[in-house]
């Protein structure tokens, strides 16, 4: 998918940005970073297509039921149902976001899919019309945008892993005052789109349902972790589910608020890849500052797992101010380019990642510049000009003292 966007935040003007299967936007603050990673996240979610499509095409569909026969969605219907979610998304940002449509008018933004005829061939096993209604119109999404569902680690995750029943109390009196009072101005919800789709999936976990990333989410627990893992339990009764760490020598669960600060932020990402991405090739995992509360060495361990993840089809999106996962992601680029060579284990070990998969983008100067450099097929580390100005700044005082102690 390509991206152009046009006047939002500081974004004045930005073409053609191709999103990959693993995308890193890096800048300083205040550059639109996050914006725009919304933005993709509205616009790849089922949620805010269904309506469209039901708007659109609910008769068709209707009748391709009743005469038990296949259904095909021209070109032009494609583009009457692009331009229609187009507006949708274009007009309910400001909302989405909790900001003023002031902000916003003259935001605009366009995406290129690449349209071709989609035909749906009918099936006998279902029953209503409402069953087969659900199935053509994920099909017609996953044919025309090919990512069916994506899912966004807010930047302040940790706060809602500690305080998530707390939110959901607020949210639910809130909800009920506005029935009582009856109000039309007030907001049922307290949190922005983004967040509070965020939170619904923090206490709608099922953990019955196996992910098919389950097996990550161990992986992040034995390298990152070490001595403990997420425990999740989901009540008999309507109560929300608890999230604990439970230690692994003491074979006891303690609070996540007296986990340490990387299992509070790494906790939403086990239980996605756990119990959420259903369907890897069909899904987006966007993650706001992935390096918050990380050593450096936990940031390496987690990229690899990331890698392995895109590897496995799933889509990626980091928002990150660390030098460290630029270099590591660099790490796994240059291993691809030694993919036939002779390597020792510790190398042979490590996971390759074509750079066709990979997509590194610089939020500055009021647009997004790509710099993931065409010869090296390395994405050129911007943040690290910042490491060197520091340590531009620590030799010439280094060279003051020794003028002035060697004199």
């Amino acid at each position: 998918m390509r991206i152009s966007v046009k006047n939002l935040a500081h974004i004045k003007n930005a073409e053609d940005i191709e999103l990959k299967n693993f995308n890193i936007f890096i800048g300083k603050n205040g550059t639109g970073k996050t914006y725009f990673a919304k933005l993709v996240y509205f616009i790849t979610s089922i949620k805010y297509k269904i309506q469209i499509f039901n708007k659109l095409f609910s008769k068709k569909t209707r009748y391709h039921f009743d005469n038990k026969s296949d259904i095909q969605f021209t070109s032009e219907e494609q583009s009457e149902f692009i331009k229609e979610f187009k507006n949708h998304i274009k007009s309910s940002f400001p909302d989405f976001i909790n900001s003023k449509k002031e902000l916003f008018k003259t935001f605009d933004f366009l995406f290129d899919l690449g349209i071709n005829i989609i035909d749906i061939q009918y099936k006998n096993e279902f029953d209503t019309f409402e069953e087969y209604s659900s199935f053509v119109t994920v099909n017609f999404i996953e044919k025309l945008f090919s990512t069916i569902e994506s899912h966004y680690l807010p930047a302040a995750r940790a706060n809602y892993m500690i305080t998530y029943k707390y939110l959901f109390d607020s949210q639910f009196n809130n909800f009920r005052d506005v029935l009582l009072n009856k109000s039309s101005t007030k907001k049922i919800s307290i949190l922005p789109e983004v967040e509070n789709n965020f939170l619904k999936d923090i206490y709608r976990v099922n953990t019955k349902i196996r992910g098919e990333l389950y097996s990550l989410g161990a992986k992040i627990e034995k390298n990152i972790f070490r001595n403990g893992k997420l425990s999740i339990k989901n009540p008999q009764s309507q109560e929300l589910p608890t999230y604990e760490y439970r230690l692994n020598d003491l074979k006891q669960n303690i609070d996540l608020v007296t986990a340490s600060s990387s299992v509070t932020e790494l906790s939403p990402l086990i239980m996605y890849f756990r119990y959420k991405i259903i369907n890897v090739k069909n899904e987006m995992l966007i993650i706001d500052e992935p390096e918050l509360s990380l050593h450096p060495d936990a940031q390496a361990q987690l990229v690899s797992v990331l890698v392995e993840a895109v590897n496995k089809g799933l889509k990626i999106i980091l928002v990150t101010h660390s030098p460290y996962i630029i270099e590591v992601l660099n790490n796994h680029l240059q291993r691809h380019k030694i993919e036939n060579y002779s390597l020792d284990t510790k190398l042979k070990n490590f996971e390759p990642i074509n750079p066709n998969q990979v997509g590194g983008y610089l939020f500055e100067d009021n647009t997004i510049k790509n710099i993931l450099d065409e010869e090296t097929n390395l994405i050129d580390d911007k943040l690290l000009n910042s490491f060197n100005t520091i340590n531009d700044i620590y030799d010439d005082m280094r060279d003051v003292e020794w003028e002035n102690t060697h004199a």
